[in-house]
């Protein structure tokens, strides 16, 4: 089984992931911050300083969402990373029994070569 831990992914095969952050745990609009509406527009039609407040929350809200998808991002290209590893091993494993094979296989040949080669000169 896989577990991820501080922003680090260990273990040897793959079986759950970190959960992925749904957009929806997130408020995307002002309204859905619980700003109020007080009604004192600036010049520039921003309520007076409630509305600033309002601002400097949903730039952090943005900015812990920023961060959160990059950690998010780190935590599955370590995942990632370690799944390409576990194949790379594989892919050897599976070379180094091919040659044991191939070379097990070049010896059956010649043994039954020669037995052939053996039965004819008997023959003759």
């Amino acid at each position: 089984t896989e577990e991820v831990t501080g922003g680090e992914a260990t273990g040897s095969s793959v079986s759950t992931r970190a959960p992925l952050i749904e957009a929806a745990s997130y408020p995307t609009m002002r309204g859905d911050l619980g700003f109020q509406d007080t009604g004192h527009l600036s010049a520039g039609g921003m309520p007076y300083q409630s509305g600033n407040q309002d601002l400097q929350t949903e730039i952090q809200l943005l900015r812990q969402m920023l961060a959160d998808a990059n950690e998010e991002k780190t935590i599955q290209v370590a995942i990632v990373r370690d799944e390409v590893a576990e194949k790379q091993e594989q892919v050897q494993e599976l070379t180094r029994q091919k040659s044991e094979l191939e070379a097990l296989l070049r010896e059956a040949r010649s043994k039954l070569d020669s037995c052939d080669e053996e039965k004819e000169v008997e023959r003759d």
